[in-house]
C-alpha cells in the first residue's frame, strides 16, 4: 500500500497545538485543531485532529513533528511535520 502525502498550507498556532495535546486525554474536555490541506490544484479540504504526539524539530522554532487522531471525515490516525511560524507542513494518514 502507498502512502499518499498531504501539504498542508494552513493550521493553528503553536500554542493550540500545546493545548490539544495537553487534553486530548481528558474526558470532557477535547481541543481540536484544524489544518487546511491542498488537495489537487483547485482544491482544499480542512481536517480537524486531536493531537497525540508532539516534538520538536531540532534547530528550527516554532516546527514539530506530531501523530494525531482523525476527528472529523473519518477514523484514523495521521503523522507529519509542521510549521507553526509559517503554518504550513506535511501529514500522511497511518491508518
Amino acid at each position: 500500500m502507498s502512502t499518499v502525502q498531504l501539504d498542508i498550507t494552513d493550521g493553528p498556532t503553536a500554542d493550540r497545538l500545546v493545548d490539544s495535546l495537553k487534553y486530548t486525554f481528558t474526558d470532557g474536555c477535547k481541543i481540536p485543531v484544524e489544518f487546511r490541506v491542498k488537495i489537487s490544484h483547485r482544491m482544499t479540504n480542512t481536517t480537524t485532529v486531536a493531537i497525540t504526539g508532539l516534538s520538536y524539530e531540532s534547530g528550527k522554532p516554532g516546527a514539530f513533528n506530531f501523530t494525531a487522531n482523525i476527528v472529523s471525515g473519518g477514523r484514523g490516525s495521521i503523522k507529519g511535520f509542521y510549521d507553526a511560524i509559517r503554518r504550513s507542513g506535511t501529514f500522511e494518514r497511518l491508518s
